[in-house]
């Protein structure tokens, strides 16, 4: 088994009044409280929306267990967050927590004992619960990332390739 941390590389669906997968940092991990100049905010007009982002995917892996990561907070009002992803066309259970007030905290849970393809799709969704009716009511993500643990399928390496003498075309 080996284990990979896949971080948005690409927008697949914005709702946030806020929102790019560039202004997620793509250094920062966990337990580490850095990375928040930049940030993606939902505000009273987000309720219950869900941003998706695609992330780096590894050709015929298996994934066993998922981690998520997010580091957030909410200001005025202590915001909803959740949590989910989508690896191979599959997703889980949203995870669902109540952001702490001003300051950035790590929002984090798993899933475990899966068996999923990742099939080209990998993706985390951040989403906002039922935001505050104030218009200073806001909730901010800076960080967000997915722990993948996976093993390879019989199929994993080069596709479409031919190997003639030794070379590569």
């Amino acid at each position: 088994m080996a284990t990979l941390i896949v971080r948005p590389i690409k927008n697949v669906k914005k709702s946030w009044s806020s929102s790019d997968y560039s202004n997620i940092d793509d250094v920062v991990t966990y337990p580490d409280i850095d990375g928040t100049a930049d940030y993606n905010r939902a505000n009273k007009n987000d309720d219950n929306e869900v941003e998706k982002y695609g992330c780096t995917t590894i050709d015929h892996a298996i994934v066993s267990d998922i981690e998520i990561y997010m580091l957030a907070r909410a200001l005025n009002t202590a915001g909803p967050l959740t949590g989910n992803y989508n690896i191979g066309g599959s997703s889980g259970v949203a995870k669902t927590w109540t952001v702490a007030l001003t300051n950035w905290v790590w929002y984090t849970d798993s899933w475990t004992g899966l068996s999923l393809p990742m099939n080209r799709i990998c993706e985390i969704w951040p989403g906002a619960g039922a935001m505050g009716s104030s218009g200073s009511d806001y909730l901010d993500v800076a960080v967000a990332y997915l722990k993948l643990t996976y093993t390879l399928g019989p199929y994993h390496g080069i596709q479409g390739g031919n190997i003639q003498g030794g070379n590569i075309r």
